[in-house]
């Protein structure tokens, strides 16, 4: 059979007819035909990231979807747009391109994508210099540590704490380069000062102390940080006093009078005893409960039943 025409011309749809003879020599038409040419491979339009979770500095938090899209003008493509998702985390995590492939089985290869990939956060937090202290003391802000394999740490960052007496916390914000944080905290003690009296003349326990209305009382007692003595008057904050109820010694009825006190008159530090000494000159007839409050909150209480 031979053709009358050679179909080179690509894109148009070509008619193709002709003759066939056999072997005795006898000829016949040969079929009509339309004929279309395609020696071009698709070509690539567009790449994009189509999804994933963009993080700091470059890198994403989560697998990389990108979608490829491709053209073909002559016999078309069989799909025009393919997705490929990432797999794994580092700093150089590739995505391979996908095959197109157009009707007349021409094909192309997307270029390959790379990334940076991390999808989990700083481990390992750490802390240094944490302790606990009495009240009054300090410690300094403690540092902290951690790990992270993949984007390397950014950043660790101390927070919160306190110097009130209890339990207080530190808090620890580590991120990694990616962005992710990962936060840990410790507590520590702030402990009280020790109290110790009021000692003689003064009786404790619940024990009414009876003495006459308007007499000077000497109020004498002790603090103690840890086994350190405290000698400053600065570490008394307040004396007060309030009338009780003779009957039981509950809850003051009265408002509490503050008695102002100075170091040189009313209260001081003996340091021929080893204790502070607080002059209380006592209010009319009546029943009160005397109380001497610290800095750190620690108090001494005593009850009085004052005759006239």
């Amino acid at each position: 059979c031979t053709a009358d025409v050679v179909v080179d011309d690509e894109g148009k749809d070509q008619t193709v007819s002709g003759t066939c003879t056999d072997n005795a020599g006898n000829t016949s038409a040969a079929k009509v035909v339309t004929v279309s040419l395609d020696k071009t491979n698709p070509v690539i339009t567009d790449v994009k990231v189509t999804g994933g979770t963009a993080g700091a500095n470059g890198w994403y938090t989560s697998d990389v979807e990108v979608t490829y899209t491709a053209s073909d003008s002559l016999s078309g493509l069989v799909d025009a747009s393919k997705k490929v998702t990432s797999n794994g985390e580092g700093g150089a995590v590739e995505v391979a391109g996908p095959e197109f492939t157009d009707r007349a089985g021409n094909s192309i290869s997307g270029a390959a994508q790379t990334f940076k990939i991390d999808k989990s956060g700083p481990t390992g937090i750490a802390f240094s210099g944490v302790k606990d202290y009495y009240f009054g003391d300090t410690q300094g802000k403690p540092s902290c540590s951690a790990d992270d394999a993949t984007s390397g740490l950014a950043t660790c960052v101390v927070t919160g704490g306190g110097t009130t007496t209890g339990q207080q916390t530190w808090t620890a914000t580590a991120t990694d380069n990616a962005g992710h944080t990962t936060t840990k905290s410790v507590t520590y003690q702030v402990s009280n000062w020790r109290t110790s009296g009021f000692y003689s003349p003064v009786d404790m326990g619940g024990v009414w102390n009876s003495a006459k209305a308007g007499s000077t009382i000497p109020l004498k007692f002790e603090l103690f940080k840890g086994t350190t003595e405290l000698t400053d008057v600065a570490a008394v904050n307040t004396f007060k006093y309030a009338a009780v109820s003779c009957s039981s010694g509950a809850a003051a009825t009265a408002d509490e009078i503050e008695v102002l006190s100075t170091g040189g008159t009313t209260l001081r530090y003996d340091t021929t005893g080893g204790q502070f000494i607080q002059n209380w000159k006592t209010p009319a007839a009546g029943c009160y409960k005397a109380t001497m409050t610290a800095d750190d909150g620690s108090t001494i209480a005593a009850m009085f039943n004052l005759r006239k």
